[in-house]
C-alpha cells in the first residue's frame, strides 16, 4: 500500500486545528477525461461488479431534484447542548445518541440523546454513570439492534483501536473482546453497518492510522468486524479494471452503504483532497472495487473532505452537504448521490441558508434530515438545522422541481460493451450499440 506523507500526531490534538494548506490538482486522482475500459481485443469477461454498475446505470430511473426546506431548530434546554465536532450521531428507535467529539478545549465525555418523536427534538443528557469511559474524537459508531459499537478515534494523546459498546437499554458501556486481524489505531475513518443474509458486519475503511508512536499516516485499508463472532478480518480486494490503481489513502471521506454496494467519496491526505467516488462490492470475496466514470456532461462533486451524508428516507438517494475544499474553503453546497443510478447531481436548498460547515454530522428521519454540530466560523457549533421534505406516493422523496436532464441522459444511455469504433470494451452511448 502506498502511504502518503505522514502527519504528526499533534495535528490531531483535541484543540481545533488551524487551516491547512492544500493544492488543487488539475484533475483529481483516479479521474480521466475518458470513460474506463478494458484494454486489447481479448478483454476478460465483465466482473460481477462491472455488470452490477452497468445494470444500475441503465435502470432508467429519473434523477429529479427534490424540494427541501431548511429551518433552524431550537430544542428545549438548548443551553445544555454542548457544541462539538468530530462526534457521532446514532439513531436507535426513537432516539439519536450523541457520542464524543471535541469542544475546542476539551473532549466531550457525556452522552446526549435527542428524542425524535417530538417536532422540537427534545434533548437530554444522560447521567454521569453513562459517560464514555474513554472520550474520543474522530471515532465511528454503528448500530446493531439496541447497541452502538464505537471504534477508534483519538483522545488527544493517542489514537485508539478498541471497540466500545454502548447498550441503549441499560445505558451502560463495555469494552468488546475482539479477535482476528485487528486494525491499527484509526482516526477520521469511516464505518458503516452492513446486515444481509444473517451477516452483521461493521465495515471500516481508510482514516489516519497510527502505526508508530506519535505519527498518523493516511490509510486505504478495509477491515470488517463480524458482530456475530466479534472477529476482525482484512478481506482481499481486487480492482476493476484489474490494472487500475487502488484507491488512494484518505481520511475525512464519507461512506454510505446501499444493498451490496459500499460507496466512498472524497477525503484527502496531507497534500491532496480527492473528488473520486469509488464503489465496493462487499458481497464479493475478494471485494471488488471500481471507480465510477467521470462523465463530462454530468455533475461531478468538487474535491472535499470532512463533509457529511445522510439517506433520504424511503429512497436510494443520499444528501451530501458541506466539507472543506482543496483550497481550504469551508463549503455550504449540497448535492444528491443516487445509489440507484450511481451518480450525483446538485440541489438547491430552500428557506434559511445553511452556513458553511465541516466536521458536522447528519441523520435522517422519515420527513427530515438533521444536521448537528461541526466547525462553524472556526468554532464548535451547537446549532441544529433541519432539512424538511414531504414524501409523496408518486416520488417517495418530495416535490419534483427540475429534471436533471443531462445527468439522466448520461446515465440512462450508456452501456458497457464492445465499442464498435475501437473494438474495446467500454462505456458507450446506447445509440452506438454494436
Amino acid at each position: 500500500m502506498q502511504i502518503a506523507q505522514s502527519m504528526s500526531f499533534q495535528a490531531m490534538s483535541h484543540r481545533v486545528p488551524p487551516a491547512r494548506s492544500m493544492t488543487l490538482p488539475t484533475l483529481p486522482p483516479g479521474f480521466t477525461t475518458t470513460l474506463p475500459s478494458y484494454h486489447s481485443f481479448n478483454a476478460p469477461p465483465m466482473s460481477t461488479l462491472t455488470r452490477k454498475i452497468s445494470k444500475a446505470a441503465n435502470k432508467g430511473t429519473t434523477a429529479n431534484v427534490i424540494r427541501m426546506q431548511v429551518v433552524e431548530a431550537f430544542v428545549p434546554e438548548h443551553e445544555k447542548l454542548e457544541g462539538r465536532l468530530d462526534h457521532t450521531l446514532s439513531l436507535v428507535g426513537n432516539s439519536v445518541y450523541v457520542i464524543g467529539g471535541v469542544n475546542g478545549t476539551h473532549l466531550c465525555k457525556s452522552v446526549g440523546v435527542f428524542d425524535v418523536t417530538t417536532a422540537q427534538l427534545k434533548y437530554r443528557q444522560l447521567s454521569p454513570k453513562s459517560d464514555c469511559p474513554n472520550p474520543q474524537m474522530g471515532h465511528s459508531a454503528c448500530v446493531f439492534d439496541s447497541r452502538i459499537f464505537v471504534f477508534g478515534g483519538s483522545n488527544s494523546r493517542k489514537a485508539e483501536n478498541n471497540v466500545l459498546v454502548f447498550d441503549t437499554i441499560s445505558e451502560s458501556w463495555s469494552v468488546a473482546a475482539v479477535t482476528g486481524n485487528i486494525p491499527p489505531p484509526l482516526v477520521s475513518h469511516s464505518a458503516v453497518a452492513f446486515e444481509n443474509g444473517g451477516r452483521k458486519w461493521m465495515i471500516v475503511m481508510g482514516g489516519m492510522a497510527q502505526k508508530q508512536p506519535g505519527v498518523l499516516e493516511p490509510s486505504n485499508s478495509i477491515f470488517i468486524l463480524d458482530i456475530m463472532t466479534m472477529t476482525w478480518i482484512s478481506p482481499p480486494v481486487t480492482m476493476e479494471p484489474i490494472n487500475d490503481a487502488q484507491p488512494a489513502p484518505r481520511f475525512g471521506h464519507i461512506a454510505i452503504v446501499d444493498e451490496e454496494f459500499l460507496v466512498i467519496n472524497g477525503g484527502g491526505d496531507a497534500q491532496i483532497t480527492h473528488a473520486d467516488t469509488i464503489v465496493f462490492d462487499i458481497e464479493a470475496m475478494p471485494i471488488e472495487v471500481q471507480r465510477l466514470p467521470f462523465i463530462s456532461s454530468a455533475f461531478n462533486p468538487t474535491p472535499r473532505l470532512n463533509h457529511a451524508a445522510s439517506r433520504i428516507e424511503g429512497t436510494q438517494r443520499f444528501l451530501v452537504f458541506g466539507g472543506i475544499s482543496a483550497t481550504n474553503q469551508v463549503l455550504d453546497d449540497a448535492y444528491v448521490f443516487d445509489a440507484n443510478l450511481l451518480l450525483s447531481y446538485p440541489i438547491q436548498l430552500q428557506g434559511k441558508p445553511l452556513p458553511p460547515l465541516s466536521r458536522h454530522r447528519m441523520f435522517s428521519l422519515k420527513d427530515r434530515i438533521v444536521i448537528f454540530g461541526g466547525l462553524l466560523e472556526a468554532a464548535p457549533s451547537n446549532r441544529i438545522f433541519m432539512i424538511l421534505y414531504q414524501p409523496t406516493a408518486a416520488t417517495n422523496v418530495g416535490e419534483v422541481v427540475t429534471p436533471a436532464a443531462e445527468v439522466r441522459t448520461a446515465a440512462e444511455t450508456r452501456v458497457f460493451q464492445k465499442d464498435p469504433k475501437s473494438s474495446v470494451f467500454a462505456w458507450v452511448p446506447a445509440n452506438e450499440k454494436s
